[in-house]
C-alpha cells in the first residue's frame, strides 16, 4: 500500500467525538458520536474513491452519486451465527425469549 492509500484508510476510520449532525436536510446540534460505539469496515477499493468536500454533503444529487459509487464496492457478508456478543447498557434492553 502506498502512503496515500494508508492515509485514505486511516481517514475512513476516523470520526469526530461530537458536533453537529446532518440528517435528512436537518442539522442536529451537539451529537456525541463517541456514544455510538460503532465499528467500521473499509472494503477493498475504498482508497480509490473521491473525497467529498464539505459542501457536497448539502448537494443531495452529488451525495447520491457518491453513495452509488460506494454501493459498487465489495460488501461485508455475515449472518446471525457470526455474532458472538451484543453489548447493552441495561438488562431492560434485552428482549424476552422462550427457553
Amino acid at each position: 500500500m502506498t502512503l496515500l492509500s494508508n492515509l485514505a484508510m486511516l481517514v475512513g476510520l476516523l470520526k469526530p467525538y461530537e458536533g453537529p449532525f446532518l440528517r435528512r436536510g436537518r442539522i442536529i446540534p451537539n451529537v456525541r458520536f463517541y456514544d455510538e460505539r460503532e465499528w467500521r469496515y473499509l472494503p477493498g477499493g475504498f482508497d480509490k474513491l473521491k473525497t467529498l468536500p464539505r459542501e457536497a454533503y448539502l448537494d443531495f444529487a452529488r451525495l447520491r452519486e457518491a453513495n452509488d459509487e460506494m454501493r459498487n464496492l465489495p460488501r461485508l457478508s455475515f449472518g446471525p451465527s457470526d455474532i458472538k456478543y451484543v453489548v447493552v447498557a441495561t438488562e431492560v434492553e434485552i428482549s424476552p425469549h422462550d427457553p
